[in-house]
């Protein structure tokens, strides 16, 4: 059954803010979009964390093309992706840069304990590459898409949804 939430954070109800928050948590992993000055997109795959009030961050460094493009054009999209599920959140809004030092340190531990959360190597990606120091960045959030496509493990589940009149992509 496929269930999708789209929704500015003001307007979720309290059960769906915890759907959300819950699903990033037990999967800090994203893929981050922006764009250059010139509207290439680039995509990055990130470390996010996220608190009770969605309050989202990432650690990223200022020689970066993330940081870069952020820098000429704030505007964001995150993406996170459990393949069991089928579940999606897609996130949009506009990072904004945090200058206060423990704030950063804070992101930036963040970002170490859903390193820990994914995998044996628990040192995140951004850390081993030489790009400047270490920014942390909060996504003031726009708009929220949660869509949940699970119908089950199996082709025929699939195909009894083939004429359903919400399905409008090809099971095949």
């Amino acid at each position: 059954m496929q269930s999708t939430i789209q929704s500015t954070p003001d307007q979720l109800s309290q059960p769906e803010r915890k759907k959300v928050r819950d699903f990033i948590k037990s999967h800090p992993v994203a893929v981050l979009a922006t764009a250059d000055d010139s509207g290439n997109p680039h995509a990055s795959v990130i470390y996010i964390t996220t608190d009770d009030d969605l309050h989202l961050t990432f650690t990223t460094k200022e020689d970066t093309n993330k940081y870069k493009d952020i820098a000429h054009n704030d505007h964001v999209v995150l993406v996170v992706y459990e393949a069991e599920s089928q579940t999606t959140v897609q996130i949009s809004g506009r990072a904004v840069e945090v200058t206060d030092q423990e704030a950063q340190q804070q992101i930036y531990k963040g970002t170490l304990h859903a390193a820990e959360q994914t995998g044996e190597d628990v040192v995140p990606p951004i850390a081993k590459i030489a790009a400047g120091r270490y920014v942390g960045f909060t996504i003031e959030i726009d708009k929220i898409n949660w869509s949940e496509y699970g119908w089950g493990n199996s082709f025929a589940k699939a195909l009894e949804h083939v004429d359903d009149p919400q399905n409008n992509g090809d099971p095949m």
